[in-house]
């Protein structure tokens, strides 16, 4: 991977102009890293780094208990306007409600849109990437979505054509959309925002999938994100992270398997 390393300030900047955006959704790349417990039953200090990633621009944001955040970063995460893509994002955000009283809203989880892609045959078994369904599921979709590379071409006019009852009239927003209203799917959904709290799939194997990214992953992320300044490193990784949720749901768009009505349908707030 190549990038740049940017100022706080110019990062903010473009985090700025993003929020002042007043046409379809804008997405951002969030995560957070937790202060490290080094000992079992210290208590939990909740994350001490914030990251938001408008494109190549990233916003690395320390953060402590007790303090709030500053106001960009506040007015980031609790308005509306920008979706926040990421992998276990509501884990991320839990103890931002609790420790800073920050509501975030349209959080769109990359695991759980890969995971609805798949569950509905948007996607074909190829884009399996575990814990997704059971082999079972596949031999229930028509062979038409379980064949073929990438987006079925046959896959959303199979969805039109069925009957009534098993498919919600479209959205406005088209297809895509509807598709969360199929019992099957709308199940998945359920089912998988509780379990993304605590299982998902992970980032790393997503950004690869989607990306071509190989695996940055390493023992830094448990490195005390505590201490300031941060090593250089700790930066990279970090802004690698928040990155990497903006550049699949990029990818994702790129390739058609969504689009802006159904990423702002799938996305939840803490």
């Amino acid at each position: 991977m190549q990038g740049r390393t940017h100022a706080v300030d110019g990062a903010a900047r473009a985090l700025a102009c993003e929020l002042e955006a007043t046409d379809a959704p804008a997405v951002v790349g969030f995560d957070s890293e937790d202060t490290p417990q080094f000992l079992r039953l210290s208590p939990d200090d909740g994350p001490a780094l914030v990251q938001l990633a408008v494109e190549d621009d990233v916003l690395l944001c320390p953060v402590r208990r007790g303090r709030a955040p500053p106001r960009l970063v506040t007015a980031a995460l609790e308005t509306p306007v920008l979706l926040k893509a990421g992998v276990g994002v509501l884990r991320d955000t839990d103890t931002m409600v609790e420790d800073h009283g920050v509501h975030c809203k349209s959080l769109l989880d990359i695991s759980l849109a890969h995971t609805v892609l798949v569950v509905s045959g948007l996607l074909g078994p190829e884009h399996d990437l575990g814990q997704i369904t059971s082999p079972e599921h596949w031999l229930q979709l028509p062979a038409e979505m379980r064949r073929g590379d990438g987006l079925p071409t046959g896959g959303l006019q199979q969805l039109q054509q069925q009957p009534r009852q098993e498919q919600a009239p479209p959205a406005e927003d088209g297809v895509l959309r509807s598709v969360l209203e199929l019992p099957h799917v709308a199940e998945t959904v359920a089912r998988r925002s509780t379990m993304l709290r605590v299982n998902s799939i992970g980032l790393a194997r997503l950004a690869e999938h989607w990306c071509g990214v190989k695996s940055w992953k390493s023992r830094i992320s448990r490195s005390n994100w505590g201490r300031l300044p941060l090593a250089s490193d700790q930066i990279v990784y970090a802004a690698v992270d928040a990155w990497a949720g903006s550049a699949i749901v990029a990818g994702m768009f790129k390739a058609g398997a969504i689009d802006h009505a159904f990423a702002t349908a799938i996305a939840t707030e803490a």
